[in-house]
């Protein structure tokens, strides 16, 4: 999901002539056609490039080539500026990870960029195409069985990564040797160099102002270097922030060695890799079948404490951004619970739960002050009314620390 309010910033759409340099650059055979997609995507433009499959087959993983004479297709990715390289290094490394350590259904890493040294100029990924339709697309008209299934499966989706523990917070990507390590956290913030100017002046610099740090290593170092960060905001924004922010200060700044202080458990929580962004357009589904066949759109994934897998509750959205849709779906949530608890995965919703008040309430803090902070800093006015309620829950927080 995208931040509210910001344009795309994306490249303008490439002649075919720009995208068959680029092919030609990495040694790939020319596609029978381009075909750019029109869709509604905030961080990147994509391109479906079609292949003789007995061409394109040396350039593929063996699992998924095609038999001669039939078309093996292909989406080129290309990345808005938004965050420079580890962005594109991030997804290129999970999906890698999954498809390689999961049966998750993802698609295949054939080629990527993370420097924008080629013909585009810009960052890219070359992946093969999921099959299925946009399960956005389809599921305001399926049945209670059918939508049943599918809730289970991605119920098994869960299951299959919640196998792996992880002792980082983070994202990942390729160490010098090609083997996947611990890499930057990423999280949709309103903080990216295609925004920095607007919101910060020019003087300051995406790498100061970004809340793109780590890995961190235990729960309270995250949470620590979000809450530092939110002071450094309050402090270099004087105008917008101050005036509401600056008594809160002392109070953050006590509020950090209280959760030093109580590290060992506050720091009781399972590390799980979680996608972040399961609503149904990200889906792929074959209806045929009634299998989900693929799960898209990995950029912001990452290595988070599992009361985050879901952390903008896009899960179970359609991915229409209408109050009909978000009312239509929003039930889906508690028929989830109810099928997990039907086939005793009650284990998974318990991990997802906070461990104890403490850890609820460190959490609730640092959102409702980077929630604050990011809704004045974008001048919301729709918005401000709420402010206020916010703002008590943020002081109910800090009193609950006593501090």
């Amino acid at each position: 999901m995208a931040s509210q309010g910001d344009p795309p910033y994306l490249p303008e759409p490439f002649e075919d002539s720009t995208i068959l340099e680029l092919l030609d650059s990495i040694s790939f055979p020319h596609p029978t056609s381009i075909q750019f997609m029109n869709v509604i995507a905030f961080y990147h433009l994509l391109y479906k490039l079609s292949f003789p499959s007995e061409v394109i087959a040396s350039k593929l993983p063996l699992h998924a080539r095609k038999p001669t004479g039939t078309t093996t297709e292909l989406i080129l990715r290309v990345a808005g500026e938004h965050i420079p390289k580890i962005k594109t290094e991030n997804e290129a490394a999970v999906i890698t990870w999954v498809r390689n350590n999961t049966k998750v259904p993802v698609p295949s890493i054939v080629h990527f960029d993370s420097s924008c040294s080629n013909a585009l100029k810009c960052e890219y990924i070359i992946l093969t195409l999921c099959p299925g339709q946009n399960l956005g697309d389809l599921c305001n008209s399926m049945g209670a069985p059918e939508i049943d299934s599918i809730l289970d499966q991605i119920a098994d989706i869960l299951v299959e990564l919640h196998q792996q523990p992880w002792t980082h917070i983070g994202g990942l990507h390729f160490s010098p040797a090609g083997d996947i390590v611990p890499g930057p956290l990423l999280e949709e913030t309103f903080c990216y160099v295609t925004n920095s100017e607007r919101y910060w002046g020019p003087e300051e610099h995406y790498e100061e102002i970004s809340l793109v740090t780590g890995p961190f290593y235990t729960y309270v170092d995250y949470i620590t270097a979000h809450l530092r960060k939110c002071i450094w905001y309050i402090h270099n924004r004087p105008k917008t922030l101050q005036p509401l922010l600056l008594p809160l200060i002392p109070r953050v700044k006590a509020l950090l060695p209280i959760l030093a202080s109580k590290a060992s458990s506050l720091n009781d929580v399972k590390l799980r890799l979680a996608h972040k962004d399961i609503h149904f357009a990200n889906l792929l589904y074959d209806p045929s079948t009634q299998n989900l066949t693929g799960l898209v759109d990995w950029e912001f994934s990452g290595v988070v404490p599992f009361t985050k897998w879901n952390p903008v509750m896009s899960f179970p959205w359609n991915g229409r951004k209408t109050k009909k849709d978000f009312l239509r779906t929003r039930p889906l949530y508690g028929r989830f619970e109810e099928r997990c608890k039907e086939r005793g995965l009650d284990w998974l919703l318990q991990d997802a739960q906070f461990k104890s008040r403490d850890q609820e309430e460190m959490q609730k803090a640092t959102d409702l002050l980077q929630t604050i902070i990011a809704m004045r800093i974008k001048g919301y006015k729709d918005i401000m009314p709420r402010m206020e309620g916010w703002l008590k829950d943020l002081e109910l927080c800090l009193e609950y620390f006593g501090v």
